[in-house]
């Protein structure tokens, strides 16, 4: 499975995506030689709804690819996410791709995404499926983590980061990735954009968002999206980091 937004372990801005940031739609690249040969592969993926992976197989035949739940059965619904073809279309959890010349020979592409909602129960900490690939060459098949999404938690005026410590507890024994970022250094500071003197408090949450995605991907785990959870004064300059597209 190949990570899209990636070039390198470190360099993770859209490399190989039509848009990236701003917008809802996000598809591949339209160019196979360059599909072809992105190089970072991932292990597993964060239930975001927007988490986007490449799949492809070497082969001169059709390639059906399907969908696996971890008891190896067929999804009824999307719960699981859903496979499309390198353009976005086509979705399902079952997809019949023609295989198109490259450099590399003759490659059959396809893309997962993942599910909005962790599909696991409240005690799981995460599950794995399977992405099946068949041919007239045979089978062969790879899995996939399913985790949840990483969390910033962003504490209110005159607080600091210590105060989410329980919640903080409670949601990494269930899994989460939980960052605290802590901003009581300028606890009053101005959150006005246009405020050139204080603009500790959005880089501090800013800062702590990119944090989370490097922790997951650092981990083999592809990451697009962050949830935040903002209290009084942390919840307006979640509001502001939002507006600037920075999740």
């Amino acid at each position: 499975m190949i990570d899209p937004v990636c070039d390198s372990e470190v360099n993770c801005f859209g490399a190989y995506l039509t848009t990236f940031v701003g917008s809802t739609e996000v598809n591949l690249v339209d160019d196979v030689n360059r599909l072809a040969t992105a190089s970072v592969r991932r292990s597993g993926a964060v239930t975001d709804g927007a988490t986007l992976l490449l799949i492809r197989v070497s082969s001169n035949s059709a390639v059906s690819f399907s969908i696996k739940t971890p008891s190896g059965g067929s999804p009824t619904a999307n719960e699981w996410g859903v496979l499309t073809d390198r353009h976005g279309s086509s979705s399902g959890s079952f997809i019949t791709i023609q295989p198109e010349v490259t450099t590399q020979g003759n490659i059959a592409f396809a893309a997962y995404k993942t599910p909005l909602n962790f599909p696991g129960n409240s005690n799981s900490r995460m599950e794995k499926i399977t992405i099946e690939a068949t041919s007239s060459s045979g089978n062969v098949n790879t899995t996939l983590d399913l985790l949840r999404p990483p969390i910033v938690l962003v504490h209110g005026v005159w607080s600091d980061s210590g105060a989410w410590q329980q919640l903080d507890t409670y949601l990494t024994d269930r899994g989460f990735t939980v960052l605290r970022p802590d901003y009581r250094a300028d606890s009053a500071g101005s959150f006005d954009p246009k405020d050139v003197g204080h603009p500790y408090l959005i880089a501090t949450v800013n800062l702590a968002t990119l944090q989370a995605r490097e922790s997951l991907r650092s981990s083999g785990i592809a990451v697009t999206q962050v949830d935040v959870v903002g209290h009084s004064l942390g919840g307006l300059i979640a509001r502001k980091c939002c507006k600037d597209a920075i999740f």
